[in-house]
């Protein structure tokens, strides 16, 4: 069985965005946590496809709201700017 995070890298390469969404709102705060910081290292690795990692990651926030595990992590400007910089 995979982890929650193998399986949004699964869906990530399905470029599956309906499940990618629907697997975040039903993994667990911790999970998102991960995914989150996953997207965000994706996003610093691969800079042409910053804005995706971005966007993908914000609308995830926007669905589920902001975790409140999720501020206690947040060490960097980049890494909020990453996360909030579309939350509206």
């Amino acid at each position: 069985m995979q982890t929650p995070l193998q399986t949004l890298i699964s869906l990530l390469t399905k470029n599956d965005l309906k499940a990618l969404l629907q697997h975040y709102l039903n993994s667990s705060e911790n999970d998102n946590i991960a995914q989150l910081g996953f997207l965000f290292q994706q996003g610093q690795i691969k800079s042409s496809s910053f804005a995706f990692y971005q966007e993908l990651a914000t609308s995830f926030i926007k669905n589920k709201g902001i975790l409140s595990t999720l501020i206690t992590k947040i060490k960097t400007l980049d890494t909020l700017i990453f996360l909030l910089q579309h939350y509206k």
